[in-house]
């Protein structure tokens, strides 16, 4: 049995019986704040089925939920469990270990994903509850190499205040003035939507939306720091075998974000594969979507 918390705005009373219905939402702003098409727990909870499993939860508007579904399954031998481990490990570039991050979100829950993400580059994370706290960190580092200064600043878009946190990274520049710091902190902002970041362009080095993953992050920080990372050799016969995989495959791509789409359909057909796209589950239902399929 596996349990999954979040401390987002949870689901209203009134919506809570049909949450699992396909194509249903907690209210109409949903789609239109938040994005999705209504399917996704409905997916869920055929999945959890079809493995002799169920789904159910618990949430308070405000506040959160929290999902538990369960599963059969067969332990795993030895050697297969060794063979993801170490995969895993592989597929993560080593350029950002021993660097040091900064993380300022209220949130624990939240943090303790974020910083198990920079944990698997390698970064060692300190958690701040707001933005004093992180430049006060950030100036009270004892450290004299710039090496071991942190050398980004990660903030929770819901912890920043722009008509006060302004003055507080003001405070960054008086540090370097003063001769504190040889080299400021590059500044990641982390949203929650795609809307969110066009609202804070100039302020920040990057705006990344959640949820983030190690690999996402290691691609922001190799173009902020302009760190070089090496091909590995095991991934350099990958494009070979995607195509193998993919060629002639007929797929179809559901997302209600354009962006997306144009995305996943150039990177499916450089690889051979016929994709059809749509914006919402009811299209991907359609006649004329599962056709493409066939």
């Amino acid at each position: 049995m596996i349990s999954i918390e979040d401390t987002g705005v949870g689901i209203p009373l009134h919506a809570q019986d049909r949450v699992f219905t396909p194509f249903m939402q907690a209210d109409s702003s949903t789609s239109r704040n938040y994005g999705g098409t209504g399917i996704g727990l409905s997916i869920s909870k055929c999945l959890a089925e079809l493995m002799g499993g169920q789904i159910s939860f618990t949430s308070r508007p405000s506040i959160g939920s929290t999902f538990t579904f369960s599963a059969v399954v067969k332990r795993a031998s030895e050697d297969t469990s060794s063979d993801s481990e170490r995969s895993l490990c592989e597929a993560l570039p080593t350029a950002f270990r021993g660097m040091k991050a900064i993380l300022v979100d209220g949130k624990p829950v939240r943090s303790a994903v974020t910083r198990y993400h920079l944990n698997r580059l390698g970064i060692t994370v300190q958690v701040v509850n707001n933005m004093s706290m992180g430049i006060q960190a950030f100036g009270q580092n004892g450290a004299t190499e710039s090496r071991e200064k942190p050398s980004m600043l990660f903030i929770q878009n819901d912890v920043w205040r722009p008509e006060t946190d302004i003055q507080v990274l003001n405070r960054l520049h008086t540090l370097r003035m003063n001769g504190q710091v040889h080299e400021l902190p590059k500044l990641i902002l982390l949203v929650t939507s795609e809307a969110d970041k066009d609202k804070y362009g100039s302020t920040f080095n990057a705006v990344m939306c959640k949820p983030i993953r190690a690999s996402t992050i290691a691609s922001c920080l190799q173009q902020l720091l302009q760190v070089e990372i090496p091909v590995r050799k095991e991934n350099q016969n990958r494009p070979s075998f995607l195509r193998s995989l993919l060629v002639g495959k007929n797929i179809l791509v559901v997302d209600d974000n354009k962006v997306n789409l144009r995305v996943a359909h150039a990177a499916l057909k450089k690889y051979g594969a016929k994709v059809h796209c749509v914006e919402s589950g009811k299209d991907a239902i359609s006649p004329a979507s599962t056709a493409t399929l066939l």
